[in-house]
């Protein structure tokens, strides 16, 4: 019921382009002075509102939020001018029904890599229909004017990197280095965030120009400059660095965990192929055990994170936690007060448990708890436009069927065992656990 309730709020709040996008509250909000103003806070809210759409199979929702990605590149290009001299476009930590797209609550909202953040739940409607056409007229142009954002605004860090600056990890604060504790600060240079942020955008842009076959100088360009951002850093204590510098954060409970944006929304970090696995674990668990968590999109968050890990007990602890913690009565997520992206984020997490698909593989029942021996779920949506239905029992896979819309290549894992298989237009592959 909280899985199929998520859905329905996604649907009652994203109907079709030309109206708003779901907010901080749906449309659910009643009062006049709402909570946040019942705005579109877009280092992490935003986006998590989302994060369902394409694998719940509501695609056309995300056409409402990429609609209004669309118009607010027109203010995010004098943002980008007027405040960096930068071309392309970006916006900050929140925007409104208006174009909002400088910078609000000061050194709060100095984060200016949102915009290139919020390209990706836009590009993933491509992954998961391969749309072409939505590609070239609506995806490609937003995500060519953020790639030009970013490559103006990066400059050279005194260890020769290309780097964000100024900018600052979302919502999180650290000791200045040397003042025994006394200041704090949230500004800085190129925190680990922004290097997830970027190297999922120039990998979307690169992929996309490459299928429209446009653009391959930018391309060149944009290569070059990957080659040059900050490595990924590993702290003394085994956990992912939020910041460049190994500095001691204000909360190491804090509700916001940015630095593991690689792990989940992204596929920058995976047991296939990276080496930060494992320390992405310890920073989760670091998180947990300072507090973390308080929050309900917080906890959905974490849900996500551990399904990602592979841990489905841990996922399915986390997930009763929101249940008890966060969920009111008639299944409101609150962060506290209402606010919805804790059910969005809680039915993403949900599906993942069940369904995976990054990295160029369609991942059946990655993290199923043993709390869930028996169960189906037909209909959910995986990258390279399939639909898939799931059954098992005991644990165990029963049967997988996999139809492709459009015909292609595919690799599809169940625990160990992995299968290639072509498909055409409109086929049907039924598996069982055996594979």
């Amino acid at each position: 019921m909280y899985y199929q309730y998520g859905r329905y709020l996604l649907m009652g709040s994203s109907r079709k382009p030309g109206r708003l996008p779901a907010n901080l509250q749906g449309i659910w909000n009643d009062l006049y002075d709402a909570p946040w103003n019942s705005d579109f806070h877009t280092n992490i809210n935003l986006q998590m509102n989302y994060w369902p759409a394409e694998t719940g199979n509501l695609s056309e929702t995300s056409a409402v939020l990429s609609d209004f990605m669309s118009r607010l590149t027109v203010p995010g290009a004098i943002a980008a001018k007027e405040m960096y001299g930068a071309g392309g476009w970006t916006l900050h930590h929140l925007t409104d029904p208006y174009g909002r797209t400088g910078v609000a609550d000061g050194a709060w909202g100095i984060t200016p890599l949102d915009g290139p953040w919020m390209t990706f739940p836009v590009y993933e409607h491509f992954e998961f229909t391969n749309d072409t056409v939505f590609l070239r007229d609506v995806a490609y142009p937003m995500i060519k004017g953020s790639v030009q954002f970013v490559l103006d605004y990066l400059v050279k860090s005194p260890e020769g990197y290309l780097v964000t600056n100024p900018s600052h990890s979302p919502e999180n604060s650290f000791f200045v280095p040397n003042t025994n504790r006394k200041e704090r600060s949230q500004l800085c240079y190129a925190p680990t965030v922004d290097i997830h942020i970027i190297n999922a955008l120039f990998n979307n842009y690169i992929n996309a120009a490459n299928v429209l076959n446009l653009d391959q100088d930018m391309v060149k360009k944009v290569k070059e400059a990957q080659k040059l951002l900050p490595p990924l850093k590993v702290a003394p204590n085994g956990t992912l660095q939020e910041w460049i510098q190994d500095f001691e954060e204000v909360e190491p409970g804090h509700r916001h965990m940015s630095h593991l944006l690689g792990l989940y929304p992204l596929n920058l970090i995976s047991q296939k192929d990276t080496t930060f696995f494992e320390d992405a674990k310890k920073t989760l668990e670091r998180r947990l055990a300072n507090g973390g968590g308080h929050t309900g999109w917080s906890r959905a968050w974490i849900i996500n994170f551990y399904a990602r890990l592979l841990e489905p007990e841990k996922a399915n602890e986390h997930l009763y936690a929101l249940l008890k913690n966060s969920t009111l009565n008639n299944l409101f997520d609150t962060h506290p007060p209402f606010q919805i992206d804790g059910n969005f984020g809680g039915a993403a997490g949900i599906t993942e448990m069940l369904l995976q698909s990054q990295n160029g593989e369609i991942h059946l029942l990655p993290a199923l708890p043993s709390s869930w021996p028996d169960g189906s779920i037909h209909g959910l949506r995986a990258r390279g436009a399939c639909t898939v239905n799931l059954d098992w029992k005991g644990g165990h896979l029963i049967k997988a069927s996999i139809i492709s819309d459009k015909g292609g290549s595919y690799t599809i894992r169940y625990k160990e065992k992995t299968k290639k298989v072509q498909l055409r237009p409109e086929e049907i592959i039924i598996l069982n656990g055996k594979m």
